[in-house]
């Protein structure tokens, strides 16, 4: 019974990291079927009712040179706001499984600050019975691993590449507006879909996102639930005040 309350958090951790990696591998066989270049949807049926413009070299290409180049190469005047740039939406799908790992990382942290606390609380609790340097050790080290923690948690964040005309960083802890804005978009794309097989992939990929990164992330829970139960090693015993 033993064996299997430590094999059956393990395995949960395992199922997240595989299921995070098949998701990822869905999403990247997806992305490379997607030109980078910008789309512009054409209002009358003629032939597939839309374009993709893009540069030959496969750079980036914004939308008042996509705007210029369809009016001189096809004699259509299409608005900026009614292009759409793919290369953006290419780039977030890349993001997923860096997101799935920050959230990692979150509830990971959340442990280390547990850890921290107790070395800084078992510090000033034991000062009486301690010398002053394992009494200043404990201290030191418990600010030393939050220190640590919260200074990778800011190069997590760097890590995570998310375009900003989808996710400003000052709603990326806004569940509520991320959720608004992904309704949105599948709102915004419902009438497109339907001709350009391009938006069809994107939506189908970011439904596999959401869903799988999602359900990886709640798989590593119960491996998380167990640390927190866990003596650590590196934990002091509490000591007994005099």
């Amino acid at each position: 019974m033993k064996t299997l309350r430590n094999i059956g958090p393990l395995l949960f951790f395992f199922l997240s990291v595989g299921c995070a990696a098949l998701v990822t591998v869905k999403i990247e066989g997806i992305q490379r079927e997607l030109p980078s270049g910008v789309l512009a949807v054409l209002e009358e049926e003629t032939g597939q009712g839309f374009l993709i413009v893009e540069k030959e070299d496969g750079s980036s290409l914004y939308k008042n040179e996509a705007a210029d180049r369809i009016q001189k190469e096809y004699g259509m005047v299409i608005p900026q706001e009614d292009l759409i740039e793919l290369e953006p939406a290419k780039n977030i799908l890349s993001q997923g499984w860096k997101l799935y790992l920050a959230g990692i990382y979150f509830l990971t942290m959340l442990w280390i600050w547990k850890i921290a606390i107790h070395y800084i609380v078992s510090g000033y609790s034991g000062c009486k019975s301690l010398k002053i340097t394992g009494t200043v050790m404990r201290i030191l080290t418990g600010i030393l691993l939050y220190t640590v923690s919260i200074g990778g948690w800011y190069g997590m964040i760097c890590f995570i590449e998310i375009p900003q005309q989808y996710l400003p960083l000052a709603g990326i802890w806004d569940l509520g507006y991320i959720i608004e804005e992904v309704k949105d978009f599948y709102r915004e794309t419902d009438k497109i879909a339907g001709k350009v097989i391009y938006v069809q992939k994107i939506r189908a990929a970011g439904s596999i996102a959401v869903k799988g990164y999602l359900s990886a992330f709640l798989l590593y829970i119960p491996f998380w639930i167990r640390l927190q139960n866990k003596k650590s090693l590196f934990v002091y015993k509490k000591v007994k005040p005099l």
